[in-house]
């Protein structure tokens, strides 16, 4: 998920395993040249590891073999930037020394998503879900979060509440009782809902409106980044990506 170049000829590498969880791995001698593990071990590349336990904490990487590629997130800047944005958000969630069998999956699985998509702003949106979904983190979009009272559907110039600290939606009469309650229009609650309910073609099958799609990603953002106390460094370049799009 992560590289770094130590000493002469090493590379340091943080990645994810079906049964480890995450790992800090020594390839040594990867960046010599005409090395063998050196086109293995790049960002975006899901490869088979041999791994030999050293003295110190961090263990060596002594075979690698290439399974998937995914040439086409390094051969498009935007696609390699939701790449960087999903990997962040699997690295913030995973756990080092346990078996994490379904996000690893879900990596494998959302990156070749982005390789390939028409449409990755709801490829994010589906992504964002399943893993808050896996971490036990999945926000409250059918009830209020507040009271746990299913929620009815609002008049046209009505608005929903989303406040992240209260665990997602919140029906009109207790936004108001919410000072971190922002406004959540129905046509977005739908969306979120069908992110749970929908696989992934046919969620990333729909057509939305610029304004839903935005409010959306703003939306799912807030939850995000309130999770995981922090923000999100890699949505910095994504949004600079838009802005010298909508310049040009």
């Amino acid at each position: 998920m992560h590289r770094s170049d130590v000493g002469e000829a090493d590379r340091l590498l943080t990645v994810l395993s079906r049964e480890r969880g995450k790992l800090r791995l020594n390839a040594k001698g990867a960046r010599k040249v005409g090395s063998r593990k050196s086109g293995h071990v790049e960002l975006f590349v899901r490869s088979r590891m041999l791994i030999a336990k050293s003295r110190g904490e961090i263990d060596i990487v002594s075979q690698v073999e290439m399974l998937d590629a995914y040439r086409g997130l390094r051969e498009d800047l935007t696609r390699s930037a939701y790449a960087h944005y999903a990997v962040e958000l699997i690295d913030a969630f995973a756990e080092e020394g346990s078996e994490q069998a379904e996000l690893f999956d879900l990596l494998a699985e959302v990156l070749k998503w982005i390789e390939t998509t028409n449409n990755l702003p709801l490829t994010a949106r589906f992504f964002e879900m399943k893993l808050l979904t896996l971490a036990g983190f999945q926000p409250q979009v059918f009830s209020c979060s507040a009271k746990g009272e299913a929620l009815q559907e609002i008049a046209p110039d009505e608005f929903y509440g989303w406040s992240p600290a209260s665990g997602g939606a919140l029906c009109p009469a207790h936004a108001q009782d919410r000072s971190d309650s922002s406004r959540l229009s129905l046509n977005a609650l739908k969306v979120l809902r069908h992110a749970l309910r929908a696989d992934y073609a046919n969620f990333t099958a729909l057509t939305l409106r610029d304004a839903v799609l935005s409010e959306i990603e703003q939306v799912m953002l807030r939850y995000i980044q309130y999770v995981l106390e922090r923000k999100v460094r890699s949505v910095e370049f994504l949004n600079l990506l838009r802005r010298e799009a909508g310049n040009v």
